[in-house]
């Protein structure tokens, strides 16, 4: 199905403003953790440490991944993962689940399908006269998630607890996150590298294969 890069925009900024949460919302989720684990706020921060390495990491690893397979299965497989995190951090009893689950799952996906893929992405479907718009708008999408999405989080926590919210957040991306991406998450046609040199032995015979 062929969409305009108009829609492609549309859809990939309402993507990332909704896997934003991923970092926005975690200082809501803090004083529900200390009273349930009675811990420092020192110690509840721990995952969110966690998460910020991850998304380093991850950035670097899916940057590669989407250089070589593309854009659009990275960003699906990151919603993916991050709605995972999030099911296992509503599922978490200590703080390597938490750390695991909202640190390393989470963190991870920020780094496959957060502002910088899809920012690459959004490149690919521009000329160089429209592609700095094209691209500021997709860097302002996280700071409007928490307007959005904070007061949803805010209201699942107070009206049921931290888990429940934590659950919601995952299907919300599974809901609405998924098929937005699904649909707008596109590769130009263009813009579809094969690499036929990725198992040549030198550089120099991939940049120069007529000899």
């Amino acid at each position: 199905m062929q969409i305009s890069r108009t829609a492609v925009l549309l859809l990939c900024s309402a993507v990332v403003m909704l896997i934003s949460i991923g970092m926005s919302s975690f200082s809501l989720f803090l004083p529900s953790m200390e009273a349930e684990f009675g811990w420092s706020r020192a110690m509840v921060t721990v995952p969110y440490m966690v998460a910020m390495i991850g998304w380093a990491a991850g950035a670097v690893l899916f940057g590669k991944l989407a250089d070589d397979i593309g854009a659009r299965p990275v960003v699906l497989g990151g919603i993916l993962l991050m709605a995972a995190g999030f099911l296992g951090m509503g599922l978490s009893q200590n703080l390597w689940q938490l750390s695991l689950s909202y640190g390393v799952m989470v963190g991870m996906a920020m780094g496959a399908c957060g502002p910088v893929i899809m920012s690459l992405l959004i490149s690919k479907h521009y000329d160089a006269r429209s592609r700095g718009l094209a691209v500021s708008m997709i860097q302002t999408a996280p700071p409007l998630s928490p307007l959005l999405f904070a007061p949803l989080i805010f209201f699942l926590i107070v009206t049921y607890d931290w888990r429940s919210a934590a659950l919601g957040a995952g299907a919300l991306l599974v809901v609405l996150a998924l098929p937005l991406a699904w649909l707008g998450a596109r590769d130009p046609e263009s813009a579809r590298i094969t690499r036929p040199c990725i198992w040549q032995p030198s550089l120099s015979w991939c940049l120069n294969p007529e000899r």
